[in-house]
């Protein structure tokens, strides 16, 4: 277990347990897997695919203006040593966020 998932498990903590069944349903459905991103960003990255995942897609639109000059694929294979992270993070602001609408304050 990541320490991002034990961190999720320490918020989910905080709720009571009627609820806690709920934000997993809601956890579940929109965190998103760091070896998903990895190989994304890896193969499609040039093509920006990688920030349509993350949910960036003014960036992804952006590296897929530009994909005709290369620089996106460097960019995108420079990025994946930083989708772990970027991964975790995400899924850390989605667990805050389903909590403050369970009304949870974090």
């Amino acid at each position: 277990m990541s320490t991002n998932d034990m961190a999720v498990m320490q918020l989910m903590q905080q709720l009571p347990t009627d609820k806690q069944q709920l934000f997993m349903m809601q956890y579940t459905s929109v965190k998103k897997d760091s070896t998903a991103g990895v190989l994304l960003s890896l193969l499609l990255g040039g093509l920006g695919v990688h920030h349509f995942y993350m949910g960036n897609p003014g960036l992804g639109v952006v590296y897929l203006l530009f994909s005709w000059t290369g620089i996106p694929m460097i960019l995108g294979i420079v990025e994946a040593f930083i989708m772990p992270s970027r991964v975790a993070s995400y899924n850390l602001a989605k667990a805050n966020e389903i909590l403050a609408t369970l009304g949870v304050s974090v």
